[in-house]
């Protein structure tokens, strides 16, 4: 590095420093303000937990955005689609799809509910299957005494194509929620959305006060979240997967020492909508990874939480053994292009924070070297920084030309012109605004053109990138 780019990062630092208390003052009297707009209770009524404590944040305003209930719909493939709908224990409603063409009415092949005890959360789990694949239909919600409680509208979905849009989103901390994120993202017509990362702030009972979250702590801010996020509102339902990263997992930078892995793995399951029993085109791996086959591509979720190993650990793995291998092997199986997609950046270690560059070179190198010889093309998504930037990859790395989009934050603490802080060599372009990304992707079974396109609110494109895989 030169003692002129040293000298200006070295300037940038003291002016960072200070602009970032002031930014971060500035969050916070915006989420004091936003509290006076809502009503003493949330949807659901009552309270819950420290549930006085928190800030509720208005969801959205616009009229495609006031769903009552909030529902998601998850994994889907051209046959099969999943659908989670949060409720509570007093609500008792019944659900199922008609034909947009025909009318005709189907009811949920399967449905199944998951509550704690010590919560008022219920979520109801549906899916449908062995229907008109390219018919619209429109979801119904009906309560005890048939009243109308909430409809969407949804559709199947063809992975068979070879051309798509995925827009991908991570860092979505509820209490500096923007509804026009997701207004905005819905707007630009995704055939699917992926949340890899940071989806919930499970550990940030509020937002002066960070705890370890336990099961009970886990599945109520989980409740929290969805209930208050505007895309789970939506009129039209778009398919959602989703992968984690520390704060949803329920701890910063934790790994697999966590003492509720397993509980977090459970809890993780059932709030999001993806089985590999109903959908047959997911495959689920170690921890919640998964790896999902669409558009003559293939989407690897790979889990960086629960499979890491501690600090200290010898021999590291970022990814955890059983995964990697796994990782491996299912990448030698197949030509079609893949994306390795993490909740951490994998090439970060510029940063000096996490990823997993910087957890250990000797780990990521022997990794990178078994993907190289996977020989297909190979694209790497990943979260969690709190800015977004596309990095171009060497072609010695792989061998061939890749590249890493990492998409963040959707709305999250924002530290002011971050991606300045340091110097990145392989950075084509970035920006700290609250921001998703989607990509543009054309498959021809080996190799991939493709566009992404970084958006804040107001549809305003902060940048744009075309790459070219094979």
């Amino acid at each position: 590095m030169t003692s002129k780019v040293k000298k200006s990062l070295t300037l940038f630092n003291l002016i960072y420093t200070s602009s970032w208390f002031v930014f971060f003052t500035l969050m916070i009297l915006l989420a004091f303000n936003a509290r006076a707009q809502i009503p003493s209770q949330d949807i659901y009524g009552g309270t819950y937990f420290d549930e006085a404590d928190a800030i509720e944040i208005l969801r959205s305003n616009h009229p495609d955005f006031q769903g009552n209930l909030a529902i998601w719909q998850g994994a889907t493939d051209i046959n099969s689609t999943q659908i989670n709908i949060l409720g509570t224990k007093d609500q008792a409603f019944k659900v199922f799809a008609i034909s947009r063409i025909d009318n005709k009415v189907y009811e949920p092949k399967a449905q199944q509910s998951f509550f704690r005890p010590d919560s008022h959360f219920v979520v109801t789990k549906l899916a449908f299957w062995d229907m008109p694949r390219n018919h619209h239909y429109r979801l119904v919600v009906l309560g005890k005494s048939n009243q109308l409680i909430d409809e969407r509208f949804f559709s199947f979905l063809d992975t068979t194509k070879s051309q798509a849009r995925i827009a991908f989103a991570s860092c979505i901390y509820d209490l500096f929620h923007r509804p026009q994120i997701w207004e905005n993202m819905v707007g630009i017509r995704p055939d699917m959305i992926f949340l890899i990362g940071d989806n919930v702030y499970a550990d940030r009972v509020n937002l002066v006060t960070n705890r370890t979250a336990d099961p009970a702590q886990l599945w109520w801010r989980y409740g929290k979240t969805f209930s208050r996020i505007a895309l789970y509102r939506s009129k039209n339902l778009i398919p959602i997967l989703a992968l984690w990263d520390d704060h949803d997992y329920g701890s910063n930078n934790a790994d697999s020492s966590f003492p509720y892995r397993e509980e977090a793995i459970e809890n993780f399951n059932i709030w999001w909508a993806q089985s590999e029993k109903i959908t047959p085109t997911l495959r689920k791996g170690p921890g919640v990874s998964m790896i999902f086959t669409a558009f003559d591509q293939e989407f690897y979720f790979l889990d960086g939480r629960s499979q890491r190993t501690p600090k200290g650990y010898e021999p590291a793995s970022f990814f955890g053994l059983q995964q990697e291998q796994w990782t491996f092997e299912n990448l030698i199986n197949s030509k079609k292009p893949a994306w390795l997609i993490s909740g951490n950046q994998y090439f970060g270690a510029y940063l000096q924070k996490e990823s997993f560059e910087a957890f250990s070179y000797e780990n990521f190198r022997y990794f990178m070297n078994q993907v190289a010889r996977s020989d297909r093309a190979i694209g790497f998504l990943s979260g969690d920084v709190h800015f977004s930037e596309v990095m171009a990859l060497e072609t010695q790395i792989l061998g061939r030309p890749s590249v890493e989009i990492t998409s963040s934050s959707a709305h999250s603490f924002v530290n002011p012109f971050r991606q300045h802080k340091a110097y990145n060599p392989r950075r084509i372009d970035a920006t700290s605004w609250h921001n998703f990304q989607y990509l543009d992707l054309l498959s021809n079974g080996h190799s991939v053109s493709g566009r992404t396109t970084a958006v804040t609110v107001g549809y305003e494109v902060q940048f744009q990138y075309d790459f070219f895989l094979q």
